[in-house]
């Protein structure tokens, strides 16, 4: 049994997923485990609570998170390396509102 505490507004929680599921996968075809006896359990955890119910502005909450004025979502980050990684692109600059997920 695996218990995963995830945010679906995480871009690295999808990421994580992604590997976990990509992991899964080779160890099945490699016939180290069997895929119906890994139970996956997603457990909601609340990344942001300060965010109100109707959301916040993405780009100045981005701007806090990494603590400089000039973030660029088009620029090569780590979050865009490992996504690429597992086959998702992040669309930073499309994000306007940050989403309340409580």
């Amino acid at each position: 049994k695996v218990e995963a505490f995830y945010d679906i507004s995480c871009t690295w929680c999808r990421v994580a997923k992604a590997n976990f599921h990509k992991a899964l996968e080779k160890l099945v075809k490699a016939g180290e485990i069997k895929e119906e006896d890994v139970e996956l359990v997603f457990r909601a955890y609340v990344l942001h609570p300060e965010v109100p119910e109707e959301g916040g502005d993405y780009k100045a909450a981005k701007i806090a998170d990494d603590d400089t004025a000039d973030w660029d979502p088009l620029k090569n980050t780590p979050i865009h390396r490992w996504a690429k990684r597992v086959g998702m692109n992040f669309n930073f600059d499309r994000i306007t509102v940050t989403p309340n997920t409580w």
